[in-house]
């Protein structure tokens, strides 16, 4: 099964449009299925109507999906997953604001709480997981073997305070429940490649998925793209 993912909190970009595309003609090639996941789990970044423009636009250049998810509703499973890492230990209750941490990294502080200390403690919290022991690699059809270090990874927040997941939590989670096993993105998102592996490994799902991370397309002198509705207007 491929997918392709899109948030309807912006415009569909030109290199957005290019992986649909990508993942619809690799679809068809299989002769596998093809669905579009709008990933809308972010309630106060969500415009309204954005979904049905971004599916308009899809249908405008020819793709045609099998399946349309809409990823808020897997909330439930996410949480009760979120409550498996943690009771597993592979996951941490983490009571700091933005306010309190310093630098890119997280530096643990939450996660060397007792269970005696996390019930006394009267504060709104997140669920962090703990980050990896070794670097987590892929092997990428396009760039060929990659690496990211247990701290680019770090213990990340995968459910926020009001109890929704991050995206590459759910994102995650949404891959494994649809069995995907070749995702085509873009190379910003190697990153949360890597992160989203390391989530899927800690519950315990070892099934190969294929991934394909493709070069942005830039402007000239680095001069930002229009989207594809400001192209087509």
């Amino acid at each position: 099964m491929l997918r392709f993912a899109a948030a309807p909190t912006e415009e569909l970009s030109l290199n957005d449009l290019r992986v649909a595309l990508l993942t619809y003609l690799a679809a068809r090639n299989r002769s596998d299925k093809f669905v579009v996941r709008i990933e809308d789990g972010d309630k106060t970044r969500n415009v309204e109507g954005k979904d049905q423009e971004i599916l308009d636009i899809l249908a405008l250049f020819g793709i045609v999906w099998d399946d349309l998810h809409y990823q808020s509703r897997n909330l439930t499973i996410h949480q009760q997953l979120t409550v498996k890492l943690l009771s597993s230990r592979k996951a941490f209750a983490c009571f700091c604001t933005p306010e309190e941490l310093e630098g890119d990294r997280y530096d643990g502080r939450c996660e060397k709480l007792s269970d005696a200390e996390v019930l006394t403690i009267e504060k709104p919290f997140s669920i962090r997981i703990k980050k990896p022991e070794v670097p987590i690699e892929f092997d990428d059809i396009l760039q060929g073997r990659r690496a990211f270090t247990p701290d680019a990874i770090d213990s990340f927040v995968i459910l926020k305070i009001d109890k929704t997941p991050t995206h590459d939590f759910a994102c995650a989670v949404d891959d494994m429940l649809l069995d995907a096993d070749l995702i085509i993105r873009n190379d910003a998102e190697s990153l949360g490649t890597a992160r989203q592996i390391h989530v899927r490994r800690r519950l315990g799902y070892d099934r190969k998925i294929e991934y394909a991370h493709l070069h942005p397309i830039s402007g000239q002198k680095g001069e930002k793209l229009p989207s594809v509705k400001e192209l087509l207007q």
